[in-house]
């Protein structure tokens, strides 16, 4: 039962059980049905009042599906992320621009390796390895300036900020 442990259900059942044999009486002729022994609709009578007392409000989703919005986003809201956006490009283009001549090929097999799809499917980080086979390079030299170009593109958007 959720919110419940095994153990706790089976003490709050016993609990029950307990109250009805040790009450003046008035309790027990309620539960007997001929036919069925007493104590087990006594049960499944507390486990149902235990069911509806200790639900929890959950909500069931798929979370493969992309959420639903519930309102459309508002006048500002749409123009911070304009203005986000703007921004960003901005920085992208400022950076491009102070790129040195191997680290704009580095930027081009990314981008080429990128669109191709490849892309770590764990992470989402871009495959370094495609990048390097285009340029006939080794990974580590990949590495190298995939974090030069991470440091460029960020220094340029903190300098934005």
């Amino acid at each position: 039962m959720p919110g419940l442990s095994a153990e706790e259900v089976l003490d709050l059942l016993t609990l029950r059980l307990i109250e009805v044999v040790t009450a003046d009486g008035t309790a027990l002729p309620k539960y007997r049905r001929a036919g069925k022994e007493w104590g087990m609709l006594c049960v499944q009578e507390h486990l149902r009042t235990l069911r509806k007392s200790f639900g929890l409000s959950a909500i069931f989703a798929d979370f493969d599906e992309a959420p639903l919005f519930t309102h459309a986003p508002s006048q500002e809201e749409q123009w911070l992320d304009w203005e986000a956006s703007r921004s960003r490009a901005l920085a992208r283009e400022r950076a491009e621009l102070g790129l040195s001549r191997p680290q704009r090929r580095w930027l081009a097999a990314l981008k080429l390796s990128a669109n191709a799809g490849a892309f770590f499917e764990s992470s989402d980080e871009p495959n370094l390895s495609a990048a390097s086979r285009l340029l006939g390079k080794n990974r580590s030299s990949a590495q190298r300036a995939y974090r030069e170009l991470q440091c460029r593109f960020i220094k340029e958007l903190n300098h934005l900020k």
